[in-house]
């Protein structure tokens, strides 16, 4: 294996700064804009290593997908102070997805990570986006902040084109 496999990853190609080939800007962000109040910020990062990482389990319209995504989790370095945010700063560690979906990719944080496998996302049917800001467990507090159960399936607006998704837990029962 290569001792730097994010240079030949498909879904980075095109994204590296020219003179610094371990360099991209990804978006920062301290959970969903409707949760913190605050937008992501784009900002540069310098990729350090790879980690495995979980199943990221897919909904393809009204059938589950039989595919899941397996990607790589990237652990990089925040190489430039956000302005607005307040869970990171310069220099802090920050993990990423490289998914070509989006427009741009995007931190994920370590409770993210924990819970994705328990969740199928059907992707954005804009931008093809299979991913959320927050971890979906929190998603759900923050749209049935009074439920007295968990919701097991919901939807909400993608993070980073308006578009929809579709999320529900493994446990929901099938349609």
């Amino acid at each position: 294996m290569s001792e730097h496999p994010w240079r030949t990853d498909a879904a980075l190609a095109g994204k590296f700064h020219p003179s610094y080939p371990d360099d991209l800007q990804i978006l920062v962000h301290d959970g969903e804009p409707r949760r913190t109040g605050r937008q992501p910020e784009l900002c540069w990062v310098r990729i350090l290593g790879v980690e495995k990482g979980p199943a990221r389990p897919l909904l393809a319209g009204e059938e589950e997908a039989p595919d899941t995504l397996r990607r790589a989790v990237y652990v990089a370095q925040l190489l430039n102070q956000p302005q607005q945010l307040t869970s990171v700063v310069q220099g802090d560690p920050v993990r990423f997805f490289a998914d070509p979906g989006g427009r741009h990719l995007f931190t994920v944080t370590a409770e993210y990570l924990a819970e994705r496998a328990e969740w199928q996302i059907q992707p954005c049917q804009s931008c093809g986006l299979c991913e959320g800001l927050d971890p979906p467990s929190v998603m759900a507090a923050t749209r049935f902040s009074g439920a007295e159960v968990v919701p097991i399936m919901f939807t909400s607006r993608c993070p980073l084109c308006g578009g929809t998704q579709l999320l529900k837990h493994m446990d929901a029962p099938a349609r």
